[in-house]
């Protein structure tokens, strides 16, 4: 696939634009010099893969040491830790909740027993007083 791009120049020609290179960043420069041959693509794209494998190997050799990692993991620890330590809060108030409406509930019923057993003192009072005199 050639593309004939084309710059035009003040006197109205057509002048090839030059194709751009393109340079890798050091992270993917290979250890190994490339040789140069016809067939230099192929050899650019293993030597690329050969940087990216070398690059992979040495993250997974810092994996365990590298301080960002090891921050990450205690973080994610401390932030289990803390979801599980709020479940069981949660758990804890949603009980408190249920034990103080049962209280609740027991002192109403108490109360509602007591001012029956007031009424039923009251009238019996009442009864005495009016037998006596």
């Amino acid at each position: 696939m050639a593309s004939n791009h084309h710059h035009i120049i003040s006197n109205g020609e057509a002048d090839p634009v030059p194709k751009p290179t393109l340079s890798s960043s050091a992270s993917f420069k290979s250890r190994r010099p490339v040789k140069q041959n016809a067939n230099n693509n192929s050899n650019s794209i293993t030597a690329l893969s050969r940087a990216g494998s070398d690059v992979d190997e040495i993250i997974t050799l810092l994996h365990g040491s590298d301080p960002v990692r090891v921050e990450l993991n205690r973080l994610e620890n401390e932030l289990r830790d803390k979801d599980r330590e709020l479940g069981e809060t949660l758990a804890e108030i949603k009980s408190l909740k249920n034990s103080e409406r049962s209280k609740e509930k027991a002192v109403e019923e108490l109360t509602d027993e007591l001012d029956k057993v007031d009424e039923k003192l009251k009238a019996t009072e009442a009864l005495l007083e009016s037998k006596v005199f």
